[in-house]
């Protein structure tokens, strides 16, 4: 995974940002970069399905309930 991704990624876990917010969240990062003349956030619509599956992913993780004694 590219190190933006991973930035991006991290960053909206530490804010804890819902899975579902995660388009609305990119497309704010991307119109912060496009009114500062940023390439740093230019997505494609690849990278957009990317960033989603890599948040979801982590997020899932990071909060996620943990089961135990599944096998009871």
């Amino acid at each position: 995974m590219s190190n933006w991704i991973k930035e991006i990624v991290n960053e909206a876990v530490e804010t804890k940002i819902n899975p579902a917010a995660i388009p609305d969240y990119l497309f704010f990062k991307k119109q912060m970069a496009l009114r500062y003349k940023s390439r740093r956030y230019a997505y494609t619509e690849s990278d957009m399905a990317l960033l989603t599956l890599a948040f979801s992913l982590k997020w899932l993780k990071e909060f996620s309930p943990v089961e135990s004694d599944r096998d009871n």
